[in-house]
């Protein structure tokens, strides 16, 4: 078995779990050398190895897997122009496929479970955006657009069954937004309850969908930890908990960084078998359990 892990290259680590003969990729967009770089690491006695780096002639800063392929779309700025590139990873070697120039910067991306479309929020703009595929991989024509109420939106994804996309913004705009997705035109339509409405000053950050369940997992940037909503058949996101650990930030300061999600906390994957996800932390690894 093998996977594709993507991360961006920071002071902290990235961290992906397998046994056995597994192996997986890790893939990360280096904007200072202007490429890609691949790694491929084995379970089995904790080994890796660089292969060879895909050049860009611009520096890139985001990546996204196509989880209907072996595909990645990796996004950047050069000179205020917003650029994307998509790539294929065949036999363990980066091949550039299309690059295509975009009308606004892009932030976190992520592609729909079809494969057709790119999503985007940008954090400075508060914006949710998605572009069509084209067949031979270039990013194609702007299907929607949205500015949402606030800014500093930090991610999107669409839902397991692609019905559903989630915008959440951090510090003092505090929101998370509630979108239906139509996997044909590409299009995101605000549900009724907008803002699913998360505690004063948590700030959520990212999020992942668990495997199995309508269950989702934010990240939170002020109040540090992890909060769970149960996704209704509707797409509305209901809280069931809110996993805290150290005392929120509150009230946010401008230019105080302090300690936030990106430092500590993270959920990295959840695992379809055992129903288990990994917290990184700087210092420990803390692994949950759910029946």
């Amino acid at each position: 078995m093998s996977f594709i892990l993507c991360g961006v290259i920071t002071s902290w680590c990235t961290l992906a779990v397998a046994s056995g003969d597994e192996s997986f990729h890790v893939v990360v967009p280096d904007a200072k050398s202007r490429c890609i770089r691949l790694f491929h690491v084995f379970a089995a006695g904790s080994q890796s190895a660089e292969q060879p780096r895909l050049s860009l002639d611009w520096p890139p800063s985001g990546i996204a897997v196509d989880h209907a392929g072996d595909r990645l779309v990796v996004t950047g700025m050069e000179s205020g122009s917003p650029r994307a590139a998509t790539v294929q990873l065949t036999d363990g070697r980066l091949m550039l496929q299309q690059e295509s120039d975009l009308p606004a910067a892009t932030g976190y991306t992520s592609v729909d479970r079809t494969g057709q479309f790119l999503l985007s929020a940008s954090y400075r703009d508060g914006r949710a955006d998605v572009y069509r595929l084209q067949q031979d991989g270039r990013v194609g024509p702007r299907t929607a657009t949205f500015a949402t109420p606030t800014k500093a939106a930090h991610a999107i994804l669409t839902s397991r069954n692609n019905r559903f996309a989630y915008v959440p913004c951090v510090k003092d705009q505090n929101a998370l937004y509630q979108f239906a997705f139509d996997a044909s035109a590409g299009s995101l339509t605000p549900l009724n309850d907008f803002n699913a409405r998360p505690p004063v000053m948590f700030g959520p950050r990212h999020y992942v969908y668990h495997p199995q369940l309508d269950v989702v997992y934010f990240s939170n940037e002020q109040q540090l930890g992890v909060s769970v909503f149960h996704m209704s058949d509707d797409g509305h996101l209901n809280a069931l908990q809110h996993a805290t650990t150290r005392p929120r930030r509150a009230p946010w300061q401008q230019g105080v960084r302090g300690l936030h999600a990106s430092d500590v906390v993270m959920i990295l994957t959840v695992n379809a078998c055992t129903s288990r996800f990994a917290i990184l932390f700087r210092t420990k690894i803390v692994s949950m359990c759910f029946a």
